[in-house]
């Protein structure tokens, strides 16, 4: 029956009563402190001691019963009473094989606390051992000599001259003095010790190896023997199931974490053909596992036309195993099973099994890290031109030359609030058909409704017919495909809407379009700036004309905080910039305000230079 020496000055029935520390067929002994536990123990040493690790001296105590040679052999589980298991490395470190809360969760824990209740016996002795390593990085070989420090059925002390990586699985041979034949297992190296040592664990013990063991660990009970549960021959049948059962289970933690893995894997043979892949993989590439299996990455991912020399790199290094390319990150076009390019990063690792080369290639789908740099870079050109353009018109139409090379913006326009007049102008409208809308109203069109909610809006026919239904907004013309607006704002509040939309039913906007012109990411690369950089669109202004020109930012508010700008050299406007946004603010006075705009009673629409007529007769604007 397995013993348990609980160490504390409370009673931790009310904490732990449901886990396995108190299952029925447990034997149960306490002690108030570590004096009268080792006390306890110089007569019967118990397979697992419970100690509370609220005094202080916790950790002095487990390394006192680590220390003391009658005590050593038992296993230790430490009860933490830190948030979040705080002292668990302290407590390791003293010496415990395991650190659980004070409340621990049963379906959690007991697997960990009944392993260590069902230690077997061990037997101190110095037995030669041969290990062969199931993979190495290395192109060194992989077998090692060495020797067992102690065993048991469970696994072994392996002293050697080199290092084990933990997670390694190896073949293990040996001979025991009580036992004529070699003895063969499937281990795993589980921890390891200084000087070096590793601790081995037995997945499999093939042939008589499993009894052959208990009966060299039975006959030195006397002397030699470590404490533990001796495995009788009557549960031994069983042993073998449960040891493959654990091999199973090691394999299936690392097949989940390839499985889980966010990049796409791929494993290639010696040959460059895919042997393995992960759905990561799948997903990324768009074929299935067994459509992969067997083919090269040049007839997979890799676009026949892609001539770039990183390519004609990467596969001379998989034909030969040569090249500079090994474990070195680098760009490349990958086509996808629908035939669609995607940029990629690749890294490529080697690994000998068995002295056969193996490929992992590691592929990361970069689609929106790019799309990311072209925004950022529009964003800047955009900043640039705000200062070297004087003319709003020409501004305007570079900023829809700019968005146009980023996303689809044949059908592009800006629309500005002039909140006194309660009005909605069109300053900028490009359309496949129609001409720009007069001045008008606030009224429930789409241009409006962005305005007034102030977030951004992916209208498809569906959703445009939904809000018709619920009464947010109102037929106007003939409806696009797809009308995607997001607001331009300043201080929190929208002055005006930048849209594009299209008429072409095989042209369809997505969700990613309305993160592109809303908000850029974060960069840690600055780009120096003038003071006046900013997204350059216009809202209205007390004393202009037009209604229509005061320039701002966007909220992006990526005008540099703290820049002052002096008067023009014409007389008309002053710019002061602020960290919330800047207004350049014009006078009644004169024939010419912000910056050359014409004070005419309605301001210049850009029209479009008619394009194949290919759609729809009017916008939903």
């Amino acid at each position: 029956m397995p013993k348990v020496l609980i160490i504390s000055a409370f009673d931790l029935r009310a904490d732990l009563g449901n886990t396995v520390l108190w299952r029925s067929d447990i034997e149960r002994d306490f002690a108030p402190d570590v004096d009268r536990a080792m006390e306890v123990m110089r007569t019967q040493v118990p397979n697992l001691v419970v100690i509370d690790a609220a005094p202080p001296d916790a950790p002095g105590a487990i390394r006192r019963l680590r220390e003391d040679p009658d005590t050593r052999p038992a296993a230790i589980a430490a009860v933490s009473r830190h948030p979040f298991l705080a002292d668990a490395d302290v407590l390791r470190a003293a010496g415990a094989n395991v650190v659980i809360p004070l409340q621990a969760d049963a379906t959690l824990w007991d697997a960990r606390l009944d392993e260590l209740l069902k230690v077997p016996r061990r037997r101190d002795a110095r037995i030669p051992v041969r290990l062969e390593t199931w993979s190495r990085v290395s192109e060194e070989g992989d077998v090692v000599e060495g020797n067992a420090l102690n065993i048991s059925v469970n696994g072994l002390l392996f002293e050697s001259p080199i290092p084990l990586e933990v997670g390694t699985k190896l073949d293990l041979r040996f001979r025991l003095p009580t036992h004529e034949g070699e003895l063969q297992a499937l281990g795993e190296v589980v921890r390891q010790e200084g000087r070096p040592r590793s601790g081995i664990r037995f997945l499999v013990l093939r042939g008589e190896a499993r009894e052959a063991i208990r009966s060299f660990v039975e006959s030195g009970a006397a002397a030699g023997s470590r404490p533990g549960i001796s495995m009788h021959s009557s549960a031994l049948s069983s042993e073998g199931t449960q040891w493959e059962a654990a091999l199973r289970e090691s394999e299936a933690l690392k097949a989940a974490m390839l499985e889980s893995a966010p990049d796409a894997v791929l494993i290639m043979n010696h040959e460059g053909r895919i042997v393995e892949v992960n759905r990561a993989a799948e997903r990324t590439l768009g074929y299935s596992r067994a459509q992969m299996t067997g083919k090269t990455i040049a007839e997979t991912f890799a676009p026949p036309s892609d001539e770039h020399p990183r390519r004609r790199a990467l596969a001379r290094h998989l034909a030969t195993g040569g090249g500079p390319l090994l474990g070195q990150r680098m760009e490349i076009t990958a086509r996808r099973a629908d035939g669609t390019d995607i940029p990629a990063e690749i890294t490529v690792t080697r690994t000998h099994v068995k002295g056969k080369a193996f490929f992992t290639a590691q592929l990361r789908d970069i689609t929106n890290a790019k799309r990311a740099e072209r925004l950022q870079a529009a964003l800047y050109r955009i900043s640039d031109a705000s200062a070297a353009i004087e003319d709003m018109e020409g501004l305007y139409v570079a900023i829809h030359r700019i968005v146009g090379e980023f996303m689809y913006a044949r059908n592009f326009y800006i629309a500005i609030r002039n909140e006194k007049e309660a009005t909605v102008s069109f300053p900028y409208f490009v359309d496949e058909a129609d001409a720009a809308p007069p001045e008008a109203k606030e009224a429930k069109t789409l241009t409006d409704y962005v305005l007034r909610t102030g977030e951004p809006l992916l209208a498809s026919p569906a959703v445009f017919s939904d809000m018709v239904e619920r009464g947010e907004v109102e037929m106007v013309g003939s409806p696009s495909v797809d009308w995607l607006g997001v607001p331009l704002k300043t201080q929190g509040r929208s002055f005006g809407v930048l849209a594009v939309q299209s008429y072409d039913p095989a042209v369809r906007f997505a969700e990613t379009d309305k993160s592109r012109t809303r908000s850029p990411p974060r960069s840690s690369a600055r780009r120096p700036r003038p003071a006046s950089s900013t997204w350059p669109i216009t809202t209205p202004s007390p004393g202009c004309p037009t209604g229509v020109s005061c320039w701002t930012g966007w909220s992006w508010r990526w005008r540099r905080p703290g820049a002052t700008r002096a008067r023009s050299r014409s007389s008309s406007w002053t710019s002061t910039a602020s960290r919330s946004s800047t207004i350049r603010s014009a006078t009644p006075s004169g024939t010419r305000c912000c910056r050359g705009w014409p004070s005419a009673s309605s301001p210049r629409r850009a029209r479009a230079t008619p394009w194949p007529a290919s759609a729809a007769t009017s916008s939903r604007w």
